[in-house]
């Protein structure tokens, strides 16, 4: 949701919370063996880190 709202407002604060929540998140997942969420986070965190890269 967070990349989503930093895209459509073009906001680059909101493209780095969105790469810190999933960061979190993705350690969590890994550390609970949550391998099916941790393949979504990913992805997530991959979204997020080329918005911030297409923002810069």
């Amino acid at each position: 949701m967070l990349v989503d709202l930093g895209a459509a407002r073009k906001d680059k604060a909101l493209a780095e919370e969105a790469i810190a929540a999933c960061q979190e998140a993705l350690g969590i997942f890994r550390d609970k063996k949550m391998d099916d969420l941790a393949a979504g986070s990913e992805k997530n965190l991959a979204e997020a880190q080329a918005l911030l890269a297409e923002l810069h």
